[in-house]
């Protein structure tokens, strides 16, 4: 059983018998009431992030993962709880760092730290963060399952960063402009906050950019029942990442579509709001690439296209392995 699978099958299903149909497993926040909005992300060493990653930036990538989810959603971060579950055989004192990394984070998005747990463990280290945010008077959490035909498709930022970095990590004796793309697997460069308010504005569905874009672009296409078209030539790549696709075959450019960690956003607009958007991302300096659209008809699907020819992924994003 796969992690989706698990989510849909066993989670979605008591969510909805706890709840009486009410709940949803599908939107990566919740709605507590009023405008009160919570979301949880937790990280371990070894799969998120390495052992040898400072823990200062490990607080603040576990800020940032969770602060990009409530933007994508149109929320606004507001008070955090942290669990810890700590290896025994570590110092606690060393946990200082990733704390003040948190810290850091928190005083930069204006968040609260309000509670949590500290526990120990014989295993890696994990940790969980819980962000409660708030929607702003009149605002929705946007909906991945809100996408509609002939809407254009947008992506913050740029895509690939988190994949390169990780390469730069995992590669340490190889040398290249790529290799500045460390930084931003560490401290991801999430969206400006104040993007909430052009989504609240014009969006018809959203989701964060997590395990790769052409993964999460297929999730929003299945939630919303369309077929979606990406141009693999708008997609914006960070510009260091040429010197690395010089030395990479056909797959290369496809592992950074692929690979995750770039927490950017991915929305759907009707494209009358195209000028609002190219306004409002002159105004406030943050990228925003029109990267593909909603098509008219065909089953719930993403087709990328590239030099005229479709793109034959073997493997849409990052899964986590099969849960037993």
């Amino acid at each position: 059983m796969t992690e989706y699978e698990f989510i849909r099958d066993v989670l979605s299903a008591a969510a909805g018998r706890l709840s009486g149909g009410r709940t949803r497993l599908d939107n990566d926040v919740a709605r507590l009431g009023g405008g009160l909005v919570v979301n949880v992300d937790a990280l371990a060493e070894g799969v998120h992030f390495l052992p040898t990653d400072p823990l200062f930036t490990v607080g603040q990538k576990l800020a940032r993962v969770n602060v990009s989810d409530l933007i994508a959603k149109g929320v606004h971060p507001r008070d955090g709880f942290l669990t810890l579950a700590w290896p025994e055989t570590r110092p606690l004192d060393e946990a200082k760092a990733l704390v003040d990394g948190l810290e850091a984070d928190f005083r930069l998005y204006g968040i609260g730290l309000s509670g949590g747990d500290t526990i120990s463990t014989r295993h890696d280290l994990v940790v969980s963060l819980t962000l409660m945010g708030e929607l702003g008077e009149g605002y929705r959490v946007l909906p991945r399952d809100g996408a509609r035909p002939g809407d254009d498709v947008w992506v913050t930022g740029v895509i690939g960063a988190g994949y390169l970095g990780l390469q730069a990590a995992l590669n340490p004796n190889e040398t290249g402009p790529w290799r500045e793309a460390l930084g931003h697997y560490r401290v991801p460069a999430i969206p400006d906050p104040a993007l909430v308010g052009l989504l609240q504005q014009v969006a018809s569905a959203s989701i964060d950019v997590s395990d790769g874009l052409v993964s999460d672009v297929d999730t929003l296409a299945q939630a919303s029942g369309v077929a979606i078209e990406l141009s693999g030539e708008a997609v914006p790549l960070p510009v260091s990442a040429k010197d690395w696709l010089d030395r990479q075959d056909e797959t290369g450019w496809q592992r950074l579509l692929t690979g995750g960690d770039d927490f950017q956003t991915v929305f759907c607009a009707d494209s009358e709001h195209r000028k609002i958007i190219e306004d409002w991302s002159y105004r406030t300096g943050q990228a925003l690439s029109r990267i593909g659209q909603v098509l008219q008809d065909g089953a719930p699907s993403i087709r990328v296209t590239r030099g005229g020819a479709d793109v034959n992924f073997t493997v849409k994003g990052f899964q986590h392995g099969r849960v037993s």
